[in-house]
């Protein structure tokens, strides 16, 4: 199975590297398997990502899907202005900061290709999955879609709000400080920047893309698994019972 990120774009292109029983895709010069860092992407990996990250904010569930583009930034929050957009960014922790040709920009695929995997979401990624088990995979991954799936809105908190506090580490939020909403989490709810993170893995959400369950936020990968245990030899979750997960 796939343990990366390698969504469309001449997939089946792409050279492979048997790891621990699984054939993976190798779209990188430096492979990002079992938490190894990704030092460069590839045209084609390029366009990868490009297509999944348009699928899954096409999908998601966000307030605002405005933006503005800043050169020096690989992706920036939807709707900020640019000096809100620094300001977002003056929270995290500079090597988590993508700027362009940085670390920051290395933890963000790398984060990319751990939190979306292909091979929860779409058949192709898959490897000898009869009719059946297709059929429940796009149960399963349209199912998260329409109900879990959604995206953080990054916004300055009003100033006339008093005695907010941040749903993870419990400290006061001010007005015109930037946070993070989330709308299937409720919008009495918001978030720090840097405390905008996964309930399980405890890495900041990639471009802000969350699952919603029980009323925590999950990385695509860690909600996943809340649903169904992932195989460790295939990295892939069974598909028996989809229907009633």
């Amino acid at each position: 199975m796939l343990a990366a990120l390698c969504y469309d774009g001449g997939l089946g292109a792409a050279q492979r590297l048997r790891v621990t029983g699984c054939w993976k895709p190798v779209g990188l010069s430096s492979v990002c398997v079992e938490g190894h860092v990704v030092t460069t992407m590839s045209l084609e990996m390029e366009k990868t990502i490009t297509k999944i990250m348009y699928d899954f904010q096409r999908n998601s569930t966000s307030d605002d899907d405005s933006g503005c583009a800043l050169e020096e930034y690989v992706w920036v929050p939807p709707g900020l202005s640019p000096e809100q957009v620094h300001q977002y960014y003056n929270s995290l922790p500079e090597e988590k900061v993508p700027y362009i040709n940085s670390p920051g920009e290395k933890y963000r695929i790398k984060q990319l290709l751990h939190q979306l995997p292909p091979h929860d979401n779409e058949v192709r990624y898959c490897s000898g999955l009869d009719e059946e088990e297709k059929r429940e995979l796009k149960i399963f991954s349209n199912q998260r879609k329409k109900d879990n799936l959604g995206r953080g809105n990054a916004r300055p908190f009003p100033l006339t709000v008093n005695g907010a506090i941040c749903d993870k580490c419990g400290g006061q939020i001010n007005g015109s400080d930037i946070v993070v909403f989330a709308a299937r989490a409720g919008h009495g709810k918001c978030w720090h920047p840097q405390c905008f993170v996964c309930g399980m893995c405890e890495e900041l959400l990639v471009d802000l893309i969350y699952f919603h369950q029980d009323g925590k936020i999950y990385c695509g990968r860690h909600h996943a698994e809340r649903l169904k245990p992932r195989c460790c030899a295939c990295d892939e979750v069974p598909l028996e019972n989809t229907e009633s997960f």
